[in-house]
């Protein structure tokens, strides 16, 4: 469902008089309302976890020779929200491909970013976070490295009638179901919240058993 739909049916839900609404934008009263209640469930189902797979994506790109630290901006992420550490890699031709190791930036600057270890050049081997979100590798890329990764994106918003959830299509009514939660508390409808909220359990637990990764542990050491 699209975003309007997504409206319409929180209004049907709700049993709130009449039709509509006929579009997301130039709401008043209750059907501004019921835009309102839709944006806000979208925003909270995407907040729930840092972990969601619809919320990560893939980066590459090249370095440039003796240049350490890249913005996002630089990169063309315009949607990074926190990088996915353990998952960088480094190489020239898929032959030589490297995971870089992960040193957090307090104990990275004093030590990497420090004396004659700031000019050193060559393949990349670690990689830090600055405070400003911006990635630093050490030693300085000597040449164009192709530097692949993941990272976590910003939350969606719905703004345009023919916008569509990030997540599957199954799974849509869940936004509507909470937005009923919503409505409910407004109103003071206690029946009304209790439907809701059985319903959004029922489908966010689907949600999670499809889009949060699952916890693995590692062979036995003994």
């Amino acid at each position: 469902m699209n975003f309007l739909q997504l409206c319409q049916r929180l209004r049907s839900e709700a049993g709130i008089p009449g039709t509509g609404p006929a579009a997301v934008t130039a709401q008043t009263g209750e059907l501004l309302r019921v835009v309102q209640w839709i944006e806000e469930s979208y925003e909270y189902i995407q907040g729930l976890y840092s972990t969601w797979r619809f919320l990560q994506k893939s980066f590459s790109f090249s370095t440039i020779a003796s240049t350490s630290t890249y913005t996002p901006t630089s990169i063309a992420l315009s949607d990074l929200l926190v990088w996915k550490t353990n998952d960088i890699r480094a190489y020239l031709t898929e032959g030589d491909e490297t995971f870089l190791v992960f040193v957090p930036w307090e104990d990275f600057r004093p030590y990497y970013n420090f004396g004659s270890l700031r000019s050193q050049e060559g393949k990349p081997s670690v990689v830090t976070i600055k405070p400003d979100n911006s990635i630093m590798f050490w030693p300085k890329p000597d040449q164009a490295y192709t530097i692949d990764g993941q990272y976590h994106k910003v939350a969606g918003i719905l703004t345009a009638n023919t916008d569509i959830p990030i997540f599957a299509v199954p799974y849509h009514m869940a936004i509507v179901w909470y937005a009923l939660m919503l409505y409910a508390g407004a109103i003071g409808a206690p029946d009304v919240y209790a439907h809701g909220q059985t319903q959004y359990r029922s489908i966010i637990r689907k949600l999670m058993a499809s889009q949060i990764p699952r916890i693995t542990f590692g062979a036995s050491l003994a």
